[in-house]
Formats: structure tokens, sequence, C-alpha cells
């Protein structure tokens, strides 16, 4: 599954559009990376902001949150060419935000969904690796640590696959990433026509 979730927005710039065929490609890639720059500064400000209140399954299982927002915020990038411009997200999970997201084992029978604090945002692999056993019952479709008084912990739930249902709510509206978009290229677009009007390339 891809860990990078790409964003593009469609801008209406009618000044672009009146003198698009008079630039350059060199000063066309200068213009989208002033539209995907903007775009990115709005994200990124937008996804920190929303890492305060987005610790709803941490905050269920009694678990410290693992910030994965503001790993993806900070992990943003954002690049053009003279046919575009883009915002890429590195986050697993991210592209839930254009639809439902269908996972499925990659590598391993099952997924397993964490259910305690102690596994929370961590492999079966690194719990072990901390000294702390896991097993499976036989014939049971979830993970337990034994303790040593008897009993034991709930660690994972055990799994085919599961639909994670669409959250738009991870990135501004379509109107506010727009509208950055259009104002980060009309920026630019002042700059070059600037250097047109003095004399330079464009």
């Amino acid at each position: 599954m891809s860990k990078e979730t790409m964003i593009s927005v469609t801008a209406d710039i009618p000044r672009l559009d009146a003198v698009k065929k008079a630039l350059s490609r060199e000063s066309r890639k200068e213009i989208n990376s002033g539209a995907a720059a903007s775009l990115y500064a709005l994200c990124k400000g937008y996804l920190l902001k929303l890492s305060a209140s987005r610790h709803k399954t941490a905050h269920e299982l009694g678990a410290e949150p693992k910030g994965h927002l503001v790993k993806a915020a900070r992990t943003m990038t954002f690049g053009a060419d003279a046919d575009g411009g883009y915002v890429a997200v590195h986050s697993p999970g991210f592209r839930r935000v254009f639809g439902d997201m269908q996972i499925l084992p990659d590598t391993k029978p099952y997924l397993t969904i964490p259910v305690h604090a102690l596994a929370y945002g961590k492999r079966v692999s690194e719990l072990k690796r901390d000294g702390i056993k896991v097993v499976r019952p036989k014939g049971k479709d979830f993970l337990i640590s034994p303790k040593k008084g008897g009993g034991f912990d709930l660690l994972y739930v055990l799994s085919l696959g599961v639909r994670i249902p669409q959250d738009r709510s991870l990135l501004p509206s379509d109107r506010e990433m727009s509208s950055a978009a259009r104002n980060g290229a009309a920026d630019v677009i002042e700059l070059v026509l600037e250097r047109a009007r003095s004399g330079g390339a464009t």
C-alpha cells in the first residue's frame, strides 16, 4: 500500500489563461511552484492545528498519542513543473481523505488491530523486543499477553481486512485549497509580468 498521497486542485486564473502561451516553460514552472507552495503552507498549518484534537483511539485505549498527523504535516513535500504542481503527504492511510479505504494484510495472513494501550502504535515484533510475551490462543482470532499472576491482557484482534470510512476533514475545504493555490500563483504571475515589463525573460 502506497504511503504517499498526492493533493492537487484546480484553480481558475483568467490572467494566467490569457498569457500562458507567451510564457516560457521555466516561468510556467515558477508559477505552478508558487501555487504548490501556498497550498503546502495551508495544508501543513491545518494538519498541525487539527492534530491537537485528534487522539480519539489513543484516549479510548488509555495510550499515549503517537502524533500521526504531526508526522504527516512535518514530512509533507511539494513540487512543480511546467505542467502543474503538487503537494505530497507521506503518511499511511491518509488517502482516506478522498474516499473509503480498504486495508488488507500485506505479508501476514491477518491484520493486527490494537485494543490495548500496550499495543497501540506498535507491531507485535516491537512488543516482543520489549520483553512482552505475545501469544495466540489456539483457535482464537486475537493475541494476548499472559500475566504472571494469572489472567491475560488482550492486545490485538486479528482481522482479514478492515474498511476505514472517508474522512474529508483531514484537509481544508476544496474552496480554501483552490483559493490558496490561486493566490500563490497570482503572486508569482505579478513577478513574471514585472520582469517582462522590465525587459527580463518570461
